[in-house]
């Protein structure tokens, strides 16, 4: 009989679960990085990863407690009905199925990142840039599905990132960011750091044991208090309810978000559904499509999904957001030590560059 490694699926609230064999011969799996638009609107996160179940080994999972949602007429993405997290994606005309890599509880010898594609829909690069090299290999770079398409080089720029009314140089940048998940159930908008922006509170730093606590200051503005902060978790709780290895989140003051009909902030509107993933916080997501939405803890300060941005700059919204790149918050309850070791190591890098820019 042929060896088999077991692996098992399971969401945040552990409603779904799904144990599955894999084949030793066929490890470790390739897994991309997928950048695409539409990835990125139905989880939240800025890109996703995903390894194939084999059908000859297993069952179908129970659906029942999971809510589908046909993101083309070709995909449909499954994900937890209770919590939010996305599970798996089915091709309808062939049946196969994947899973999501951050839902699973072992990826050392079962997942091998080798590379990023849909970079095109990124503008800017994405998440590729703090992704350049896992243990020592290289990931490879397509503008679209990898290798049907052109190589993106390091540093790759979309040529039209700069068009539009609030590029050139002359031009004054947008004041409103329009944020929404895949189906636009969820859709809002965020403004520009006001006074408005310091009343958020005394907000908690939520990160891990080797936080900087940046004390007696908002810390969720930067630039002078230009932009808004926003970082990279690992955490369980993150990375369970959105069903990927890392999120990134920025912080913005409910002050700040306006909804879609021109009405101030509240925590229930559109298609969200939430679940209070530990007592006081609750997570947001869209319960048609299921994109993660925001991370509610703190009064007057929302976590917010940077995948739903529609920044006109890029997905990393450099033009509204600063990054924190000293490290990744909660890296240590990382299940893919060695890909949350490497974004940590390419964030610094990256914000190297930036700061000496």
């Amino acid at each position: 009989m042929a060896s088999t490694a077991s692996v098992t699926a399971s969401c945040l609230c552990g409603t779904s679960t799904y144990p599955f064999t894999l084949p030793t011969s066929s490890l470790p799996l390739p897994a991309r990085f997928c950048h695409c638009t539409t990835c990125r609107h139905t989880s939240g996160v800025l890109c996703t990863t995903y390894i194939t179940v084999p059908p000859d080994l297993n069952p179908a999972p129970d659906f029942s407690t999971l809510t589908p949602y046909d993101s083309s007429d070709r995909l449909t993405r499954y994900f937890c009905s209770t919590c939010g997290t996305h599970m798996f994606v089915r091709e309808r005309a062939s049946g196969r199925l994947i899973v999501c890599t951050g839902v699973l509880n072992k990826t050392a010898g079962i997942v091998q990142p080798v590379g990023h594609e849909w970079l095109g829909d990124t503008r800017d690069g994405g998440a590729s840039d703090w992704l350049r090299a896992i243990e020592g290999r290289a990931q490879d770079r397509w503008l679209g599905d990898e290798e049907k398409s052109e190589a993106a080089p390091l540093n790759w720029r979309s040529a039209s990132r700069h068009t539009g009314t609030a590029a050139s140089a002359e031009a004054k940048p947008a004041d409103r960011l329009h944020a929404h998940c895949h189906c636009n159930g969820v859709s809002f908008s965020i403004s520009r750091p006001s006074v408005h922006s310091l009343d958020a509170g005394p907000a908690p730093y939520h990160s891990g044991a080797s936080a900087e606590d940046p004390a007696n200051e908002p810390w969720w503005l930067r630039a002078n208090r230009t932009k808004f902060l926003a970082g990279t978790c690992a955490c369980r709780s993150c990375r369970l309810a959105s069903g990927f290895d890392f999120v990134a989140w920025a912080f913005v003051p409910t002050a700040n978000i306006t909804l879609e009909d021109g009405s101030p902030f509240k925590r229930y509107f559109g298609s969200i559904r939430t679940f209070e993933s530990s007592p006081g916080t609750k997570r947001a997501f869209c319960g048609v499509c299921g994109a993660s939405v925001f991370w509610d803890g703190r009064e007057g300060l929302l976590d917010v999904a940077v995948g739903l941005l529609d920044a006109e700059g890029g997905v990393r919204a450099e033009g509204w957001v600063e990054w924190w790149t000293r490290r990744v918050s909660f890296g240590e309850e990382a299940v893919n030590g060695s890909l949350i070791g490497a974004l940590e190591e390419g964030l610094k890098t990256w914000g190297g560059a930036r700061d000496d820019a």
